[in-house]
């Protein structure tokens, strides 16, 4: 994907760094343009607009997410397959290292933690 985005506008430096991003997150561009244009990212953590979940297991109005994250809900949903759902959301970092995140309209976001690609022997993952 990334490959291809600067394949596509090799004079636009910001397109891998897009690409990149939205492999990331697993969303579109234009849901991670929304997302980051409202300040709904901390760190390795997206909120991004969605629809009410369809089942999954109510898991009350606090939900721990990336190890360093907490998010505080009205609601909050995990589905069978992983994805997390918040309703009304806040996020929280556990260290206090960053100012909370608010979600900007009143509704149902997907909490997206980032996923990685693997490390290079030589170089380990030290947390957030």
């Amino acid at each position: 994907m990334v490959r291809r985005a600067v394949s596509v506008d090799p004079d636009d430096p910001a397109a891998a760094v897009s690409a990149a991003q939205c492999w990331i997150w697993q969303c579109t561009k234009d849901q991670l343009r929304a997302s980051l244009a409202a300040g709904m990212r901390q760190g390795d953590i997206l909120l991004v607009r969605a629809h009410a979940p369809k089942g999954g297991e109510d898991v009350g109005s606090g939900f721990a997410v990336g190890g360093s994250h907490v998010i505080r809900a009205d609601r909050v949903v995990q589905t069978a397959d992983g994805r997390v759902f918040a309703l009304n959301p806040t996020l929280e970092h556990t260290k206090n290292q960053h100012v909370a995140v608010y979600a900007d309209t009143d509704g149902w976001f997907s909490v997206r933690a980032g996923r990685e690609a693997p490390a290079w022997d030589f170089s380990p993952r030290f947390g957030d």
